[in-house]
């Protein structure tokens, strides 16, 4: 158990994220080495923008964050609060669970 997640996290990849200006980096499936995800991140001080190509995660963010989102958007469609996603305050964490997705392209504002 990593103790990054709870007994809903189950299925779900769990990929922490605590943004600088940019990064990128390539999730590989251990059983499977061959289908690799490309995530990549920029963030300013409005906006944080998380992009998955490649192959297609179920997946929970786990985004690190002093301020919570004014709006978080999914391939342009909004996600809701307390459905989609929430934020912990007392850990200061984003919390996006994604089962499926058509681009991956995620568009996370503050103000």
């Amino acid at each position: 158990y990593t103790n990054i997640g709870d007994s809903t996290f189950g299925d779900y990849l769990t990929i922490l994220i605590y943004p600088q200006e940019s990064n990128n980096f390539t999730y590989h499936n251990p059983e499977n080495y061959k289908d690799g995800t490309e995530i990549s991140y920029s963030k300013n001080s409005d906006e944080i923008k998380i992009n998955f190509k490649g192959k297609s995660l179920t997946h929970i963010l786990k985004i690190y964050s002093l301020q919570k989102p004014n709006e978080i958007l999914l391939d342009n469609n909004k996600l809701n609060e307390n459905i989609d996603w929430n934020y912990k305050s007392e850990v200061n964490k984003i919390i996006i669970r994604t089962s499926n997705y058509e681009q991956g392209n995620y568009h996370i504002t503050f103000n």
